[in-house]
């Protein structure tokens, strides 16, 4: 019960918030737009997060904003839905980031996507030309471990352009324990 009482309150600040930001004009500014957006959307409220991307005027070239709509869906688990963004946001010729791509690997690693993650990842470098860092490959080594792809999970470590951190070392160790590859357990924990 206190728990949805939080829930009920953090929405009544967010709609608070969002109501005078339309007083004061300052729904025009994307980034207000975007901490309204987000706010809804922790508070499960991903429909209201969405009729605002949607009707508020949002500048269709905000990075940010779609990121946030990305995220939003993301952490609400419709995967289906950041990928038709993801498509919109290709098809108006934005400039994709490593913020847009690591929601859209973390969606990935969540439903067990496999293929589109292996897409996501080869797009981040050869079409916007952005460098991996160590969270893309941490859910690139999490999506292929817990598919039961340990080794290809490790090669991938050892191809990376720089030292692995315990963000990719602890999703390897944990495909090792679901798969009981003690070998290879022992040896990343080392690295761990």
């Amino acid at each position: 019960m206190e728990l949805n009482d939080q829930r009920t309150g953090a929405l009544e600040q967010v709609k608070a918030f969002h109501g005078c930001s339309l007083k004061l004009g300052l729904n025009l500014l994307s980034s207000v737009n975007s901490a309204i957006l987000i706010g809804y959307a922790k508070c499960g409220y991903i429909v209201l997060a969405r009729k605002l991307f949607d009707e508020e005027g949002i500048d269709v070239n905000d990075i940010i904003t779609w990121n946030s709509i990305i995220g939003a869906n993301a952490k609400h688990g419709d995967w289906s839905q950041c990928f038709k963004l993801y498509n919109q946001m290709k098809r108006l010729n934005l400039k994709l980031d490593q913020v847009t791509f690591l929601s859209l690997l973390t969606v990935c690693v969540n439903s067990g996507l496999v293929k589109e993650g292996r897409v996501f990842f080869k797009e981040i470098r050869e079409i916007y030309s952005c460098q991996p860092n160590q969270e893309h490959y941490a859910c690139m080594v999490d999506l292929r471990g817990r598919a039961g792809r340990i080794d290809v999970a490790r090669e991938l470590i050892n191809e990376m352009p720089f030292k692995p951190d315990t963000r990719v070392w602890g999703p390897l160790l944990s495909a090792c324990k679901l798969h009981s590859e003690t070998k290879l357990a022992e040896s990343a924990a080392r690295n761990y």
